[in-house]
């Protein structure tokens, strides 16, 4: 193969690399724009006597109206002895806004507490997805100037015979 026809190969791989990091940019924000979001609402209980479960309420003010997410109750997992771990996704959220939650305590006499909960924001993307379409950017732009820089020399010639490690002058 001739050194001009590698080179020519080389230029293509670079252009096609360069797209493929851009079109991988792309990609991700809008796989991350069109998904559907959520917030994770978590919270530990140190021991849970006589607690049958959990109710959850989203509201978009800390003293506005709040409605119940969950659609039956939540059960109990700790005992009187130990507590539990709870995690839930609440999926019916608008991207960019905050939210406010309470967590009601149900007992089996049907006695409840009411325990506010931090407030939580849903954000537009999530933390990883700006710096990874950046990065996906970066790279493209980058290997698209070197396959143009590279192409630029195609057209001069050999300065020395080390073909290791050869300069090119136009």
């Amino acid at each position: 193969m001739s050194q001009r026809a590698a080179s020519s190969d080389s230029v293509r791989a670079l252009i096609l690399l360069g797209l493929l990091w851009l079109l991988l940019a792309a990609a991700v924000i809008m796989t991350q724009l069109a998904r559907v979001p959520d917030i994770e609402i978590s919270w530990v209980t140190k021991t849970e006597y006589q607690t049958a479960g959990f109710n959850l309420y989203r509201g978009t003010s800390p003293d506005g109206e709040f409605a119940q997410i969950n659609d039956r109750l939540i059960p109990s997992q700790g005992n009187p002895a130990t507590g539990a771990s709870y995690t839930y996704h609440d999926r019916a959220i608008e991207t960019g806004r905050t939210y406010y939650y309470r967590l009601e305590e149900v007992e089996y006499d049907n006695r409840r507490r009411l325990y506010d909960l931090p407030s939580l924001h849903a954000p537009l993307l999530p933390v990883w997805a700006p710096p990874m379409a950046v990065v996906g950017v970066l790279a493209g732009v980058y290997l698209l100037a070197l396959a143009r820089r590279h192409q630029g020399a195609q057209g001069a010639t050999p300065s020395s015979s080390n073909q290791a490690f050869e300069t090119w002058t136009q």
